[in-house]
């Protein structure tokens, strides 16, 4: 009975924690998280193809940099996994977004995001297949949606 309260309480937190990461991605970086959504949007096998290939260039080259003995190389790695990982939070604020928004009919940022943040993050939790199918097509979506939407020209409105 406790590990499962712990379960739920965990949960929770990790929902909060989510959705304080995609709220503030979104409010401080609007311009990139509208760009990584409709590049999810639009394009999401592209995205998730994109996004594969840079996962594991990101990580290949990260863990190159982190097992060298220079120190110079070792802050390089954690600057190139730092990197990588503020793309992937920009790219999943884009994704939460676009769930939301087809999942709800309030067109309030705020509720888009907090409901596509409940539902990926419960999705990614279901044992094996969020684990291990859901889960890292998020992370590829995010990510190759980042990619695309930083290289795409495209026209912004604040009013989106």
């Amino acid at each position: 009975m406790d590990q499962s309260v712990g379960l739920i309480v965990a949960l929770l937190g990790l929902l909060a924690v989510l959705f304080g990461l995609f709220a503030s991605a979104a409010a401080l970086f609007p311009r990139q998280v509208w760009l990584a959504q409709r590049a999810a949007e639009e394009s999401p096998g592209r995205s998730l193809i994109i996004g594969a290939v840079n996962a594991i260039f990101v990580v290949a080259v990260a863990l190159a940099l982190f097992s060298s003995q220079l120190p110079l190389l070792t802050v390089l790695g954690g600057l190139v996994a730092a990197a990588g990982l503020a793309g992937l939070a920009l790219g999943w604020a884009g994704v939460t977004t676009l769930v939301g928004g087809r999942l709800t009919r309030q067109r309030s940022p705020l509720s888009q995001i907090l409901t596509g943040t409940v539902v990926l993050t419960l999705a990614s939790a279901v044992p094996f297949l969020g684990w291990f199918v859901v889960l890292p097509g998020l992370i590829f979506l995010g990510l190759g949606g980042f990619v695309l939407g930083w290289f795409r020209r495209r026209v912004w409105s604040a009013d989106l």
